[in-house]
Protein backbone atom coordinates (compact mmCIF):
# COMPACT_ATOMS: atom_id res chain seq x y z
CA UNK A 1 0.00 0.00 0.00
CA UNK A 2 0.97 3.25 -1.00
CA UNK A 3 1.55 5.44 2.03
CA UNK A 4 2.39 8.62 0.45
CA UNK A 5 -0.03 11.29 -0.18
CA UNK A 6 -0.04 12.83 -3.93
CA UNK A 7 1.25 16.38 -2.68
CA UNK A 8 3.68 17.10 -0.68
CA UNK A 9 5.56 20.25 1.07
CA UNK A 10 9.37 20.36 -0.39
CA UNK A 11 11.94 18.64 1.52
CA UNK A 12 9.21 16.13 3.14
CA UNK A 13 9.77 12.07 1.34
CA UNK A 14 9.28 9.71 4.11
CA UNK A 15 6.13 6.99 4.38
CA UNK A 16 3.06 8.24 6.50
CA UNK A 17 2.88 5.69 9.80
CA UNK A 18 0.12 4.22 10.82
CA UNK A 19 -1.07 4.96 14.13
CA UNK A 20 -3.42 3.56 16.20
CA UNK A 21 -6.67 6.09 16.67
CA UNK A 22 -7.03 5.62 20.46
CA UNK A 23 -2.79 6.46 20.95
CA UNK A 24 -3.48 9.60 19.94
CA UNK A 25 -6.00 10.41 22.29
CA UNK A 26 -6.62 10.75 25.97
CA UNK A 27 -10.19 11.26 27.35
CA UNK A 28 -11.21 13.85 29.52
CA UNK A 29 -13.53 13.89 31.94
CA UNK A 30 -14.12 16.90 34.09
CA UNK A 31 -17.71 17.81 34.52
CA UNK A 32 -18.89 21.41 35.86
CA UNK A 33 -20.54 21.28 39.32
CA UNK A 34 -22.45 24.42 39.40
CA UNK A 35 -24.68 26.24 36.34
CA UNK A 36 -23.10 28.22 33.86
CA UNK A 37 -19.34 27.63 34.51
CA UNK A 38 -17.90 28.85 31.19
CA UNK A 39 -19.78 29.45 27.92
CA UNK A 40 -21.75 26.92 26.52
CA UNK A 41 -20.96 25.92 23.80
CA UNK A 42 -21.98 23.59 20.48
CA UNK A 43 -20.07 20.80 18.11
CA UNK A 44 -21.69 21.06 15.06
CA UNK A 45 -20.78 19.27 11.26
CA UNK A 46 -19.55 22.66 9.86
CA UNK A 47 -17.55 23.11 13.09
CA UNK A 48 -17.46 24.64 16.49
CA UNK A 49 -19.95 27.58 17.57
CA UNK A 50 -20.96 28.93 20.68
CA UNK A 51 -24.94 27.31 21.57
CA UNK A 52 -26.63 31.06 21.16
CA UNK A 53 -25.01 31.24 17.40
CA UNK A 54 -26.90 28.35 16.67
CA UNK A 55 -29.94 28.08 18.90
CA UNK A 56 -31.97 30.83 20.56
CA UNK A 57 -32.05 29.52 23.64
CA UNK A 58 -30.44 26.45 25.90
CA UNK A 59 -32.88 23.63 25.22
CA UNK A 60 -32.03 21.69 28.77
CA UNK A 61 -32.92 22.51 32.07
CA UNK A 62 -29.76 22.77 33.64
CA UNK A 63 -25.78 22.56 32.63
CA UNK A 64 -24.38 20.95 36.08
CA UNK A 65 -22.33 17.70 34.83
CA UNK A 66 -21.64 19.07 31.13
CA UNK A 67 -18.39 18.34 29.98
CA UNK A 68 -15.59 20.98 30.10
CA UNK A 69 -13.75 21.91 26.90
CA UNK A 70 -10.13 23.60 26.23
CA UNK A 71 -8.70 25.04 23.37
CA UNK A 72 -7.14 22.06 20.90
CA UNK A 73 -9.11 19.54 22.74
CA UNK A 74 -10.83 17.20 20.26
CA UNK A 75 -14.95 16.47 20.49
CA UNK A 76 -16.66 13.32 19.00
CA UNK A 77 -20.14 12.85 18.61
CA UNK A 78 -21.19 9.61 20.69
CA UNK A 79 -24.39 9.20 17.14
CA UNK A 80 -23.80 10.53 14.39
CA UNK A 81 -19.93 10.75 14.46
CA UNK A 82 -19.66 9.30 10.93
CA UNK A 83 -21.93 12.05 8.94
CA UNK A 84 -18.94 14.41 10.58
CA UNK A 85 -19.96 15.55 13.74
CA UNK A 86 -16.95 15.99 15.11
CA UNK A 87 -14.32 19.02 15.83
CA UNK A 88 -10.86 19.73 17.19
CA UNK A 89 -11.91 22.93 19.52
CA UNK A 90 -9.35 25.51 17.49
CA UNK A 91 -11.66 28.54 18.16
CA UNK A 92 -12.44 28.81 21.81
CA UNK A 93 -10.27 29.27 24.69
CA UNK A 94 -12.07 27.02 27.00
CA UNK A 95 -16.28 26.02 27.74
CA UNK A 96 -18.58 23.56 28.11
CA UNK A 97 -20.49 21.49 26.06
CA UNK A 98 -23.25 18.41 26.43
CA UNK A 99 -21.82 15.33 27.51
CA UNK A 100 -23.26 13.59 24.88
CA UNK A 101 -20.41 13.97 23.54
CA UNK A 102 -16.95 12.90 24.48
CA UNK A 103 -13.93 15.33 25.04
CA UNK A 104 -10.01 14.28 24.35
CA UNK A 105 -6.82 15.51 24.94
CA UNK A 106 -4.57 15.16 21.39
CA UNK A 107 -1.43 13.41 22.07
CA UNK A 108 1.83 13.79 20.13
CA UNK A 109 -0.28 15.32 16.98
CA UNK A 110 -0.69 18.91 15.58
CA UNK A 111 -4.51 20.13 15.83
CA UNK A 112 -4.83 21.59 13.03
CA UNK A 113 -3.19 18.91 11.73
CA UNK A 114 -5.93 16.52 13.04
CA UNK A 115 -8.99 18.63 11.97
CA UNK A 116 -8.03 18.32 8.72
CA UNK A 117 -8.25 14.67 8.98
CA UNK A 118 -11.12 14.50 10.78
CA UNK A 119 -13.15 16.70 8.06
CA UNK A 120 -11.96 14.58 4.99
CA UNK A 121 -14.74 12.82 3.40
CA UNK A 122 -13.05 9.73 3.93
CA UNK A 123 -12.69 9.62 7.44
CA UNK A 124 -16.35 9.60 7.73
CA UNK A 125 -16.21 5.79 6.58
CA UNK A 126 -13.08 5.41 8.92
CA UNK A 127 -15.72 6.39 11.84
CA UNK A 128 -18.72 4.12 10.25
CA UNK A 129 -16.68 1.60 10.36
CA UNK A 130 -16.98 1.50 14.41
CA UNK A 131 -20.53 1.80 14.53
CA UNK A 132 -23.25 -0.33 15.12
CA UNK A 133 -27.26 0.71 14.29
CA UNK A 134 -29.13 3.18 16.46
CA UNK A 135 -32.53 4.30 16.78
CA UNK A 136 -32.64 5.06 13.07
CA UNK A 137 -30.68 4.39 9.89
CA UNK A 138 -29.03 7.91 10.33
CA UNK A 139 -28.37 7.34 13.97
CA UNK A 140 -25.65 4.86 14.61
CA UNK A 141 -24.06 4.32 17.73
CA UNK A 142 -19.89 4.46 18.31
CA UNK A 143 -18.14 1.21 19.27
CA UNK A 144 -15.74 3.46 21.33
CA UNK A 145 -13.15 0.29 21.91
CA UNK A 146 -13.17 -0.50 17.92
CA UNK A 147 -12.62 3.24 16.87
CA UNK A 148 -9.84 3.04 19.59
CA UNK A 149 -8.03 0.03 17.38
CA UNK A 150 -8.87 1.70 14.10
CA UNK A 151 -5.70 3.28 12.61
CA UNK A 152 -4.53 5.75 9.91
CA UNK A 153 -1.55 7.39 8.14
CA UNK A 154 0.33 10.27 10.32
CA UNK A 155 3.35 11.44 8.84
CA UNK A 156 6.37 13.84 11.05
CA UNK A 157 5.46 16.32 13.50
CA UNK A 158 7.04 18.70 11.22
CA UNK A 159 5.05 17.88 8.30
CA UNK A 160 1.50 17.56 10.15
CA UNK A 161 2.41 21.47 11.37
CA UNK A 162 3.11 22.44 7.38
CA UNK A 163 -0.35 20.85 6.68
CA UNK A 164 -2.42 21.85 9.50
CA UNK A 165 -1.04 25.13 8.89
CA UNK A 166 -2.32 25.37 5.46
CA UNK A 167 -5.79 24.10 6.28
CA UNK A 168 -5.75 26.87 9.27
CA UNK A 169 -4.67 29.67 6.82
CA UNK A 170 -7.51 28.32 4.05
CA UNK A 171 -10.17 27.96 6.39
CA UNK A 172 -9.47 31.70 7.84
CA UNK A 173 -9.69 32.70 4.50
CA UNK A 174 -13.04 30.89 4.36
CA UNK A 175 -14.28 32.41 7.78
CA UNK A 176 -13.60 36.10 6.77
CA UNK A 177 -15.44 35.36 3.18
CA UNK A 178 -18.56 34.03 5.55
CA UNK A 179 -18.41 37.50 7.73
CA UNK A 180 -18.32 39.73 4.59
CA UNK A 181 -21.12 37.73 3.51
CA UNK A 182 -23.11 37.89 6.88
CA UNK A 183 -22.06 42.37 6.78
CA UNK A 184 -23.42 42.46 3.53
CA UNK A 185 -26.76 40.74 4.23
CA UNK A 186 -27.29 43.21 7.00
CA UNK A 187 -26.49 45.94 5.27
CA UNK A 188 -29.13 44.84 3.31
CA UNK A 189 -31.56 44.23 5.44
CA UNK A 190 -30.86 47.55 7.33
CA UNK A 191 -31.76 48.83 3.75
CA UNK A 192 -35.04 47.29 3.26
CA UNK A 193 -35.90 48.44 6.53
CA UNK A 194 -35.49 51.67 5.87
CA UNK A 195 -36.12 52.48 2.00
CA UNK A 196 -39.58 51.08 1.45
CA UNK A 197 -42.00 52.71 4.17
CA UNK A 198 -43.65 51.13 7.16
CA UNK A 199 -47.13 49.94 7.50
CA UNK A 200 -49.55 52.77 7.50
CA UNK A 201 -46.92 55.11 6.49
CA UNK A 202 -46.74 56.93 2.99
CA UNK A 203 -42.97 57.69 2.83
CA UNK A 204 -39.89 56.01 3.65
CA UNK A 205 -37.33 56.79 6.97
CA UNK A 206 -34.46 56.89 3.59
CA UNK A 207 -34.69 58.30 -0.12
CA UNK A 208 -32.40 59.35 -2.67
CA UNK A 209 -31.94 62.90 -2.68
CA UNK A 210 -34.37 64.64 -5.01
CA UNK A 211 -37.60 62.26 -4.40
CA UNK A 212 -40.51 64.08 -2.42
CA UNK A 213 -43.71 62.53 -3.49
CA UNK A 214 -45.91 60.41 -0.78
CA UNK A 215 -45.90 56.70 -2.02
CA UNK A 216 -48.92 55.12 -3.53
CA UNK A 217 -50.45 52.01 -2.60
CA UNK A 218 -51.89 49.60 -5.43
CA UNK A 219 -52.47 45.87 -4.89
CA UNK A 220 -50.99 43.57 -7.19
CA UNK A 221 -53.21 43.01 -9.34
CA UNK A 222 -53.77 46.47 -10.98
CA UNK A 223 -49.72 46.23 -11.56
CA UNK A 224 -49.39 42.46 -12.52
CA UNK A 225 -50.84 39.73 -13.94
CA UNK A 226 -50.66 36.54 -12.08
CA UNK A 227 -50.34 33.00 -13.43
CA UNK A 228 -50.04 29.24 -12.65
CA UNK A 229 -50.43 25.95 -14.32
CA UNK A 230 -53.60 24.94 -13.88
CA UNK A 231 -54.61 20.99 -11.98
CA UNK A 232 -55.03 19.60 -15.13
CA UNK A 233 -52.46 20.62 -16.77
CA UNK A 234 -49.83 19.40 -13.88
CA UNK A 235 -46.92 17.72 -15.19
CA UNK A 236 -46.11 14.23 -14.02
CA UNK A 237 -42.00 13.21 -13.03
CA UNK A 238 -41.82 10.84 -15.57
CA UNK A 239 -42.14 13.90 -18.03
CA UNK A 240 -39.24 15.82 -16.62
CA UNK A 241 -36.23 15.65 -18.99
CA UNK A 242 -32.25 15.53 -18.19
CA UNK A 243 -31.88 17.47 -21.60
CA UNK A 244 -33.79 19.61 -24.64
CA UNK A 245 -35.00 22.87 -26.09
CA UNK A 246 -37.47 23.85 -23.11
CA UNK A 247 -36.56 24.33 -19.62
CA UNK A 248 -39.20 23.54 -17.03
CA UNK A 249 -38.68 25.63 -13.91
CA UNK A 250 -39.62 24.52 -10.46
CA UNK A 251 -38.79 26.28 -6.68
CA UNK A 252 -36.31 23.82 -6.10
CA UNK A 253 -34.51 25.75 -8.72
CA UNK A 254 -34.32 29.11 -7.21
CA UNK A 255 -30.81 30.02 -5.48
CA UNK A 256 -31.02 33.81 -4.04
CA UNK A 257 -33.59 35.09 -6.11
CA UNK A 258 -32.37 34.05 -8.98
CA UNK A 259 -32.96 30.69 -11.43
CA UNK A 260 -30.50 28.34 -11.28
CA UNK A 261 -30.59 26.97 -14.83
CA UNK A 262 -28.37 24.06 -14.53
CA UNK A 263 -31.09 22.12 -11.79
CA UNK A 264 -33.86 22.59 -14.05
CA UNK A 265 -35.67 19.68 -16.01
CA UNK A 266 -36.78 19.74 -19.41
CA UNK A 267 -40.36 19.15 -20.94
CA UNK A 268 -41.25 18.34 -24.67
CA UNK A 269 -42.65 21.32 -26.77
CA UNK A 270 -46.38 19.93 -26.62
CA UNK A 271 -46.03 21.12 -22.81
CA UNK A 272 -44.82 24.09 -23.17
CA UNK A 273 -47.27 25.33 -25.63
CA UNK A 274 -50.14 23.72 -23.81
CA UNK A 275 -50.22 27.30 -21.96
CA UNK A 276 -48.63 30.80 -23.10
CA UNK A 277 -49.46 32.65 -19.63
CA UNK A 278 -46.21 30.36 -17.71
CA UNK A 279 -44.32 30.48 -20.75
CA UNK A 280 -41.63 32.59 -18.84
CA UNK A 281 -39.86 35.51 -20.15
CA UNK A 282 -36.38 37.57 -18.72
CA UNK A 283 -37.66 40.37 -16.58
CA UNK A 284 -40.44 38.03 -15.28
CA UNK A 285 -40.84 37.60 -11.12
CA UNK A 286 -41.52 34.04 -10.09
CA UNK A 287 -42.85 33.39 -6.48
CA UNK A 288 -43.64 29.69 -4.73
CA UNK A 289 -47.43 29.15 -3.90
CA UNK A 290 -47.04 25.64 -2.26
CA UNK A 291 -44.90 23.90 0.68
CA UNK A 292 -42.10 26.34 1.09
CA UNK A 293 -44.19 29.39 0.57
CA UNK A 294 -42.96 32.99 -0.54
CA UNK A 295 -39.83 31.90 -2.44
CA UNK A 296 -39.26 34.85 -5.09
CA UNK A 297 -36.57 34.58 -8.29
CA UNK A 298 -36.40 37.30 -10.82
CA UNK A 299 -35.63 35.76 -14.34
CA UNK A 300 -32.62 36.96 -16.19
CA UNK A 301 -30.13 35.53 -18.30
CA UNK A 302 -32.35 33.61 -19.83
CA UNK A 303 -31.45 32.31 -23.17
CA UNK A 304 -33.75 29.49 -24.25
CA UNK A 305 -37.81 28.92 -23.96
CA UNK A 306 -39.31 28.12 -20.85
CA UNK A 307 -41.84 27.30 -18.92
CA UNK A 308 -43.29 26.50 -15.15
CA UNK A 309 -44.13 23.29 -13.50
CA UNK A 310 -47.19 23.69 -10.33
CA UNK A 311 -46.14 25.18 -7.35
CA UNK A 312 -45.01 28.66 -8.63
CA UNK A 313 -46.30 31.90 -9.84
CA UNK A 314 -45.52 33.93 -12.98
CA UNK A 315 -46.02 37.34 -12.47
CA UNK A 316 -45.50 40.12 -14.92
CA UNK A 317 -45.68 43.73 -14.88
CA UNK A 318 -48.81 45.22 -17.15
CA UNK A 319 -47.62 48.04 -18.99
CA UNK A 320 -44.50 48.90 -17.19
CA UNK A 321 -46.44 50.30 -14.22
CA UNK A 322 -43.63 49.50 -11.90
CA UNK A 323 -39.91 48.43 -12.12
CA UNK A 324 -39.44 44.69 -11.78
CA UNK A 325 -36.06 44.83 -10.15
CA UNK A 326 -38.26 47.60 -7.59
CA UNK A 327 -41.43 44.78 -7.39
CA UNK A 328 -39.13 41.80 -6.94
CA UNK A 329 -37.39 43.05 -4.23
CA UNK A 330 -40.37 44.56 -2.62
CA UNK A 331 -42.21 40.98 -2.50
CA UNK A 332 -38.91 39.52 -1.40
CA UNK A 333 -39.10 41.71 1.63
CA UNK A 334 -40.90 40.40 4.75
CA UNK A 335 -44.24 42.48 3.99
CA UNK A 336 -45.67 39.55 1.64
CA UNK A 337 -45.31 36.85 4.17
CA UNK A 338 -46.36 38.61 6.98
CA UNK A 339 -49.43 39.11 4.86
CA UNK A 340 -49.71 35.70 3.35
CA UNK A 341 -49.45 33.97 6.82
CA UNK A 342 -52.10 34.09 7.91
CA UNK A 343 -54.50 33.64 4.54
CA UNK A 344 -52.16 30.65 3.53
CA UNK A 345 -54.93 27.84 3.31
CA UNK A 346 -53.52 23.88 3.91
CA UNK A 347 -52.22 21.77 6.83
CA UNK A 348 -48.76 21.11 7.29
CA UNK A 349 -48.17 21.90 3.64
CA UNK A 350 -49.67 25.21 3.52
CA UNK A 351 -50.48 26.79 0.08
CA UNK A 352 -50.76 29.90 -1.78
CA UNK A 353 -54.10 30.71 -3.61
CA UNK A 354 -54.14 33.28 -6.33
CA UNK A 355 -57.46 34.89 -4.84
CA UNK A 356 -54.50 35.85 -1.76
CA UNK A 357 -51.80 37.45 -3.39
CA UNK A 358 -53.76 39.65 -6.27
CA UNK A 359 -55.10 42.26 -3.34
CA UNK A 360 -51.74 42.07 -1.96
CA UNK A 361 -50.86 46.03 -1.07
CA UNK A 362 -47.84 46.94 -2.69
CA UNK A 363 -46.12 50.72 -1.88
CA UNK A 364 -44.66 52.21 -4.62
CA UNK A 365 -43.30 55.68 -5.40
CA UNK A 366 -42.62 57.37 -8.95
CA UNK A 367 -40.93 54.91 -11.60
CA UNK A 368 -38.03 57.04 -11.33
CA UNK A 369 -37.84 56.59 -7.74
CA UNK A 370 -38.32 52.69 -8.39
CA UNK A 371 -35.40 52.60 -10.68
CA UNK A 372 -33.28 53.83 -8.01
CA UNK A 373 -34.14 51.53 -5.57
CA UNK A 374 -34.27 48.59 -7.78
CA UNK A 375 -30.30 49.12 -8.80
CA UNK A 376 -29.56 49.61 -5.19
CA UNK A 377 -30.41 46.26 -4.03
CA UNK A 378 -29.48 44.60 -7.46
CA UNK A 379 -25.66 46.54 -7.02
CA UNK A 380 -26.27 44.53 -3.47
CA UNK A 381 -27.35 41.60 -4.62
CA UNK A 382 -24.52 41.47 -7.22
CA UNK A 383 -21.36 42.17 -4.27
CA UNK A 384 -23.30 39.23 -2.16
CA UNK A 385 -23.47 36.63 -4.94
CA UNK A 386 -19.78 38.15 -5.97
CA UNK A 387 -18.70 36.97 -2.35
CA UNK A 388 -20.48 34.05 -2.32
CA UNK A 389 -18.71 32.83 -5.43
CA UNK A 390 -14.96 33.40 -3.75
CA UNK A 391 -15.78 32.03 -0.54
CA UNK A 392 -17.65 28.55 -2.90
CA UNK A 393 -13.77 28.43 -4.69
CA UNK A 394 -11.79 28.72 -1.34
CA UNK A 395 -13.95 25.58 -0.13
CA UNK A 396 -13.10 23.52 -3.42
CA UNK A 397 -9.14 24.69 -3.13
CA UNK A 398 -9.67 23.07 0.71
CA UNK A 399 -11.26 20.47 -0.81
CA UNK A 400 -8.78 19.36 -3.37
CA UNK A 401 -6.32 19.68 -0.70
CA UNK A 402 -8.12 17.53 1.36
CA UNK A 403 -8.09 15.08 -1.20
CA UNK A 404 -4.58 14.91 -2.27
CA UNK A 405 -2.51 15.97 0.83
CA UNK A 406 -3.53 12.83 2.48
CA UNK A 407 -2.50 9.20 1.42
CA UNK A 408 -5.63 7.59 -0.75
CA UNK A 409 -6.52 4.58 2.06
Amino acid sequence: MNNKPQLRFQGFNEEWEQRRFGSMIEEKRERTIKENEDVLLSCAINGMFLNTELFSHFRGSSNIGYLKVEKNDLILSAQNLHLGNCNVNLRFKSGIISPAYKTYHIIGSDPNFIQAWIKQDKTKNFFLMATTEGASACRKNVMWEELYKQTFSVPSINEQTAIGNLFQHLDKIIQHQNNIIYLLKQIKQFYLKKIFPNQYETTPVLRFQGFEDKWEEQELKNITTIHARIGWQNLRTSEFLDNGEYLLITGTDFNNGHINYNTCHYVLKDRYDQDKNIQVKNGNILLTKDGTLGKVAIVDNLNRPATLNAGVFNIEIINNLADNLYLFQYLSAPFLMNYVKDRATGGTIKHLNQNIIVDFPVNIPSLSEQTKIGNLFQHLDKIIQHQNKIQSLFKQIKNFYLQKMFPQQ
